[in-house]
C-alpha cells in the first residue's frame, strides 16, 4: 500500500508537459554564446557553455 501511495504522489508531482529538449546548434553572436534546441528555443547563455538539454 505504501508503494502505491508513493507512486501516485510521484505521478502527480511530475508535470506531463516536462519534456526534455536537446541541443541542436550553438554559435557566438556579439560575444554571447547562443544555443538552439530541438523545440525551436534559442537561449543566450552569455559566456557559459550551452546545456546539452533543457526541460520545457
Amino acid at each position: 500500500m505504501k508503494k502505491l501511495v508513493a507512486l501516485t504522489l510521484m505521478a502527480i508531482a511530475v508535470p506531463a508537459y516536462a519534456m526534455m529538449h536537446f541541443l541542436t546548434s550553438q554559435w557566438n553572436e556579439g560575444g554571447n554564446q547562443m544555443c538552439r534546441y530541438d523545440n525551436g528555443t534559442v537561449l543566450n547563455v552569455g559566456v557559459r557553455l550551452c546545456p546539452l538539454s533543457i526541460e520545457g
